[in-house]
């Protein structure tokens, strides 16, 4: 009984005629995803401007700059930079045409 079971639960349904009804659920759900990417996108936009308008853009630019200075004087950064363009190199050299 089990491997009779079996054998109809493998087997592909036949297919059902919905009228167009499965592709028009499939294009709605990717409209949905394509506006919720497009919104996410907006209100990063918005946040950003807001952030770049509210703060002191000299503050922002020196923070950056002594952040990326001591971090580019540490010696485990500098490893893990070589060794990431290491792997990247490797990664375009290996590439399939």
């Amino acid at each position: 009984m089990t491997a009779d079971l079996d054998t109809l639960l493998c087997q592909p349904l036949a297919p059902v005629a919905d009228s167009g009804f499965s592709a028009s659920v499939a294009r709605r759900a990717l409209a949905l995803q394509e506006r919720d990417k497009l919104l996410d996108q907006l209100v990063l936009l918005v946040t950003m401007a807001i952030v770049l308008l509210t703060l002191p853009l000299g503050h922002i630019v020196a923070a950056i700059e002594t952040v990326t200075v001591n971090l580019g004087n540490l010696l485990p950064v500098a490893i893990a930079a070589l060794v990431l363009t290491a792997s990247f190199a490797r990664l375009a050299v290996d590439r399939p045409e």
